[in-house]
C-alpha cells in the first residue's frame, strides 16, 4: 500500500503530532508499504528522512504541496489535524479519486492557544466558519475517520460522520525504545544525587500544567520529592524558571529546555514518576513513553489521559489547575516507594498490551481497508 501522510509540521520540528507520524510511517515501512509525509515547513528541499520520503511547501502554497501528494499516487492520504494541510489532503485525494483519512489529534480543544486565535477575524474562521461548516463537511466525506479519544469521538459523530466510518484507535509508543533500566546508573550518569525525582515532560507553557506542578511543588507532602525535572520549552519557560525562583524552589527543581529523542528514554529511567497535569491532552505520548518505562504518571482529568493512566493503579488523574491534589498524589507515590514500583509495572503492562505500535498500527490499518472499501468497520469501538 502507498500511504501519504499530510500533516502541518514534521522533523525538524518535534510536536506530538510529529512524534506520532514518525513513528507510525516507521511501522508502516515495516510492514512492507511505501509512505511520504507531506508538510509545510522548512527545508523545501528534503527527499527523504531516514528512509522515509518527505515532500515539502512554504506556506501557504497549497497548490504545490497538493501536487507533490498526486506525485506520489498515493492508494490511500491521512491528514493529521485541523489545520490547512488537511484540506490540501482533501483536495489531492478528489483529484487522484483516492479515499482520505482524518486524525484530528485534539486539536480543536487546544485552538483558543493559538495564534490563529488571537485575531477577532481569526476566531470567527476557525472556530465559527471552519468548525461549523467546512470542518463537519470534511469529516463526512472521509472514507475513516480515527478519534484517539472519547471526546474526539464524540465530536465526529455530532458532525454527523457516517457512524461505521468511526474508529477509535489511541496513541501508542515504542515498548522496546522506551522500557524500564536501571535507575542508578542512568542517575549516576545524569549526575543526580539520590531522592525521589519527579519528571515533567512537555511544552513549557500554562496549559500544560507547570505553574500548576510549581505550586505543588512546594505544598506539604509534595517536599517528599527531592527532585523536579522539567524537561521541554516553550513561550512560559522564562517565566516558570523565575516562579521556581520566587518560591524558594532553585534548589529543588532542574530545568533542562528541549531534549533529544534519543536521551529522553535515560530521564524516564532515572526518575521515579511523571507528572503532567495539562488542562487537555488528547492522548498524551508522555504518559505513553513513562509507562512504557515502568512509571507511576500523574495527570489531569481532560481528554484522553483518563483513558491512559488507570487512576490508584497506574498513577493518579487529578482536577486540573489544583496544586494541592497533584501535591497529595506525588507525596503518596513518594513515600510509598514499593506501591509506586508496582504501579509502574502495571503500567507497563498496559502499554505492551494497548499502546504497543505494531497493534495500534495494525488497527490503523484495518480503518483504511475499511476506507478503501476492503473490510474494517468502524462503528467507534475500541
Amino acid at each position: 500500500m502507498r500511504i501519504a501522510h499530510v500533516c502541518k509540521h514534521f522533523f525538524p520540528r518535534i510536536t506530538g503530532v510529529t512524534a506520532y507520524v514518525e513513528s507510525l510511517c516507521r511501522e508502516q515501512m515495516n510492514c512492507g508499504h511505501t509512505v511520504a509525509v507531506a508538510s509545510f515547513g522548512e527545508p523545501v528541499r528534503a527527499p527523504e528522512a531516514d528512509g522515509i520520503r518527505l515532500f515539502r511547501a512554504r506556506e501557504p502554497d497549497a497548490s504545490t504541496l497538493a501536487a507533490h501528494i498526486a506525485g506520489f499516487s498515493p492508494d490511500i492520504i491521512h491528514a493529521h489535524s485541523i489545520w490547512e494541510t488537511t484540506d490540501v489532503a482533501v483536495r489531492a485525494a478528489k483529484t487522484l479519486g483516492r479515499p482520505y483519512v482524518v486524525t484530528t489529534h485534539g486539536t480543536w480543544r487546544f485552538l483558543a492557544l493559538t495564534g490563529a486565535y488571537g485575531r477577532l477575524s481569526g476566531r470567527l474562521r476557525l472556530g465559527v466558519w471552519r468548525r461549523s461548516v467546512t470542518w463537519p463537511r470534511i469529516l463526512r466525506g472521509a472514507g475513516a475517520v480515527i478519534a484517539l479519544n472519547i471526546r474526539e469521538e464524540a465530536d465526529a459523530r455530532a458532525a454527523k460522520a457516517d457512524y461505521s466510518r468511526i474508529y477509535r484507535i489511541p496513541n501508542a509508543v515504542d515498548t522496546a525504545r522506551f522500557a524500564p533500566g536501571v535507575q542508578g546508573e542512568m542517575r549516576e550518569r545524569l549526575g543526580w544525587p539520590g531522592g525521589a525525582t519527579a519528571l515533567f515532560v512537555g511544552n513549557m507553557q500554562a496549559q500544560k500544567g507547570v505553574f500548576t506542578a510549581l505550586e505543588a511543588a512546594r505544598l506539604r507532602g509534595a517536599d517528599m520529592v527531592s527532585r523536579w525535572v522539567f524537561c521541554g520549552d516553550g513561550p512560559d519557560a522564562q517565566a516558570a524558571g523565575a516562579r521556581a525562583k520566587a518560591l524558594g524552589l532553585s534548589g529543588r527543581t532542574l530545568f533542562l529546555g528541549r531534549v533529544s529523542r534519543e536521551k529522553m528514554p535515560e530521564l524516564y529511567q532515572a526518575a521515579d514518576m511523571v507528572v503532567l497535569p495539562s488542562r487537555e491532552e488528547a492522548f498524551s505520548t508522555v504518559f505513553l513513553e513513562a509507562m512504557a518505562s515502568g512509571l507511576p504518571c500523574v495527570g489531569a482529568v481532560g481528554g484522553g489521559t483518563a483513558e491512559i493512566i488507570d487512576d490508584c493503579e497506574t498513577g493518579f488523574v487529578v482536577a486540573p489547575d489544583d496544586p494541592k491534589a497533584l501535591a497529595s498524589a506525588v507525596g503518596w507515590l513518594a513515600s510509598h516507594p514499593r506501591e509506586a514500583a508496582s504501579m509502574g509495572r502495571a503500567g507497563r503492562g498496559k502499554a505492551l498490551r494497548e499502546f504497543a505500535w505494531p497493534k495500534v498500527a495494525a488497527r490503523i490499518e484495518r480503518a483504511y481497508h475499511g476506507a478503501l472499501g476492503t473490510g474494517g468497520e468502524g462503528h467507534g469501538g475500541l
